[in-house]
Parts: structure tokens; sequence; C-alpha cells
């Protein structure tokens, strides 16, 4: 009954090629309670907790056929291999979360054997669009088992994850980023990352090209796995980013206003922003005067946001804004104050999702520039009182504005 059943059939392959957003949200996500092979993987698990012994002994002799099937002619047996690894990967989880993939495996199954004999030769082969299936099958088991496998060999595999980035297949190149994100986001002894900037350090400049070049791929236009990956890579990669961020903020902005046209995905939307922060955060805390390379770069496509009025994003607009300023060592820029009486038009406090965000960008305001603020604006003093009323009238937004009010006590001249 089990076997049968986890094999790849005509439905899947279809939905693998035509409907990748869908096959990746079941696959990776969970979301696939209802199918044939998920419930097959739970039986398999289910007598796996009853009978560990001679179901993985049963069990094992069936992936070595199909195995053997495989090798004797892959071309057209490649669905044996599918149906192997995802037989392999049900007799060996016990137990899985979202956040770390595996966390209890079954000792009875040689996860590291299987992999170097099984799934590493597949993501070395030099055509990164051949069988896709088994592709896409051997970077979720990177994924599934990266807590098992020992760390030598996911470090060879990260090269080969990249590579993968280039594949036509929208769901090989999504598991290939996403892999890459589960893997950077490991940790090791001491709570720190597994994997060091130093040692991704060699493959920087081809992560970096490949998981933008990703994104001009058909039908990964807006990938939020692809997105992640490159916000995680920043994160990881910290200053070792720093000679590619004129490149990567030309790009990112690029994409922002494509983006603004209509934006459809949050989750992309999102990590597209962080990605900006932490390309501001990790250049200009090595060089502060950099900032004004990414004020260039950024306000036009910010006022285009502003000025068509895309709720989606002035929120974020209005952080990111907020960090430049607070880099910022002296006064405020005079682009900033010209600003600065918009910000307390009462329809932008109409919307909620703007409030902590504008309360954060008067707070910078106020911070770095108190003194322009009372000498040059002294006559929006009683707005910025005028919207700590507002705040305060609110239950939900009571606190912003205290901050609000904290910050204009410390920092305006008497």
């Amino acid at each position: 009954v089990i076997v049968p059943n986890m094999e790849f059939r005509a439905a899947d392959e279809e939905a693998f090629e035509d409907n990748s957003e869908e096959y990746i949200r079941r696959d990776l996500e969970g979301s696939d309670i209802d199918t044939r092979r998920r419930a097959a993987c739970d039986l398999v698990r289910g007598l796996c907790k009853f009978f560990e012994g001679p179901v993985t002994g049963i069990f094992s002799g069936y992936v070595n056929s199909m195995l053997q099937e495989y090798a004797k002619n892959p071309s057209v047996n490649w669905k044996h291999k599918d149906a192997a690894i995802y037989l392999v990967t049900s007799l060996a989880s016990k137990a899985q979360t979202q956040k770390h993939g595996i966390t209890q495996a079954n000792e009875l199954v040689n996860l590291t054997e299987f992999f170097v004999s099984h799934i590493l030769p597949d993501l070395k082969s030099a055509n990164v669009n051949e069988f896709p299936v088994l592709k896409a099958d051997g970077i979720k088991y990177i994924m599934i088992f990266r807590n098992q496998v020992p760390k030598e060999h996911l470090l060879v595999s990260i090269p080969l994850l990249i590579n993968h980035l280039q594949a036509e297949s929208i769901v090989v190149h999504t598991y290939a980023a996403h892999a890459l994100e589960r893997l950077f986001t490991m940790r090791g002894p001491n709570n720190a990352t597994l994997f060091t900037a130093a040692e991704i350090a060699p493959f920087v400049e081809i992560l970096l090209t490949n998981l933008f070049k990703a994104l001009t791929l058909p039908g990964s236009s807006e990938n939020e796995y692809i997105m992640k990956a490159i916000m995680r890579s920043f994160s990881l990669l910290q200053e070792a980013i720093i000679p590619y961020i004129p490149t990567l903020i030309t790009q990112l902005t690029q994409k922002l206003l494509a983006v603004s046209k209509n934006p459809s995905k949050p989750h992309f939307n999102h990590y597209m922003f962080e990605a900006i922060c932490l390309s501001i955060r990790i250049t200009c805390k090595a060089n502060p005067a950099a900032v004004v390379n990414f004020e260039e770069a950024l306000f036009l496509v910010f006022t285009e946001i502003l000025q068509n009025d895309v709720q989606e994003f002035i929120p974020y607009v209005f952080q990111v804004m907020s960090l430049l300023l607070e880099t910022h060592k002296n006064d405020i820029p005079s682009s900033y104050m010209a600003l600065f009486p918009h910000l307390l038009q009462p329809v932008l406090w109409e919307r909620t999702g703007n409030i902590p965000a504008l309360v954060r960008l008067l707070q910078a305001f106020l911070e770095r520039g108190s003194n322009t603020i009372a000498s040059a604006a002294a006559d929006k003093i009683p707005g910025l009182l005028g919207v700590f009323q507002k705040l305060i009238a609110s239950k939900a937004n009571d606190h912003q504005g205290f901050y609000l009010l904290n910050s204009i006590i410390e920092h305006m001249p008497p």
C-alpha cells in the first residue's frame, strides 16, 4: 500500500512544472495534509513508532531495490529514486519543526551515508536543469536533515546550492534559496551561527550574483524565498558585502520601484525592506558618510511611493528614512526638513499601520535636529503636541504618544 502511494504521479509532475507556487506551498509549508503521499508518509511514521526495527529493515530493502532500478536507466526510472528519497525521509524523521527541520531522527537510518551516496551526486551534476524533481528532492533532503548531516558535508553542499539558484525550474531555484536561508540561520555552539562569514566568504560574489539573477528568472520576480535568502545572506556576511553594496542597492531599488506599482506579496516586500535596512546598517557602521549614497539611491523611489500613496509601503519608507536620519551625526539635511511639516498632517495618522513608523521618524527628527526644529520650524511644535494628544487618546497607541513626548522633553531646547 505504502510504496505505490509514495510514487510521483503525473498530477504531481504537472503541479511541479505548471503550478509551482502551489507545489512549493504544499511541500515546504506542510499544507499537503490531505495528499496520498503525506498519508503514506504518516503511516510509515506511525509504524516506525511501534515497530521501528522491522519496519526500517523491510523498507530499506524497498529503498535499495528502487535505487537499483534507477541506476539501470536514470532517465526513465528517475521516479523510483524520487520515491526512495521520500521513503527514507519518512522512515528517518521522528519529530520535525518548521524552524529546525528534523529534530529527532531514526537511528537505524544512516542519513549521512545516504546523503553522500545518493543526494550529493545529483547535486554535483553539471547540468542544473537535468532531473529537476530529483534536484528538488536532494535540496529538500539537505533542508530537512540539516541538523543530522555533519557540518563539513553541509559546507560542501553550499556551492552546489548556489549553483542551483540558476536552475530554470521554479521549484528547484526556490528550494535552493530556501535551503541556503535555512543553513545560514543554523546555530552552533555558544548560539553563534553555525557557518561564519569567513567560511562563506569564498562564495560571496557568486552567491549574491545568483540570488539576484534568480529574481529575474520567469515566475520568480517576486519570490519571497529568494528575497529572504538575500536578506539572510546580508545578515550573515555583514562587512563582507560592503564591496558589492553599490550594485546591490541599485538592484534592490529597481526591484522596489517595480514592485511598488502593484504590491502583491507582503512577505517578499517585507524581506526586501529588511535587506535594504541591513545594507544601510552594515555600510554606515563601517563608513557613516556613505549614508548620502543611500539617500541618493532611495529618495527618488521613496518620493514616488509617497506621492502615489502606496499604502503598503509607506510605513516601511518612514522606517528606512528614520534609519537614514539616525545615521546622520550632525544636523538634519534640508531634504528631511522639507518633509517635516508633512509628517504632522492628520491624514497620515489616520492609518494605524503608519503610527509606529511615523513616531520613530519624528523621534529621529527630534534626536538629530531639535535645534533646527526650534529655530526654523517652531510653528510646528504645537502640531507635535497635537499628535501626542491624538495618540494618548487611543488605548492602542498611547504608548507611542509617550515615546514621542519623551523625545520632545529630552531633546527640545527649553
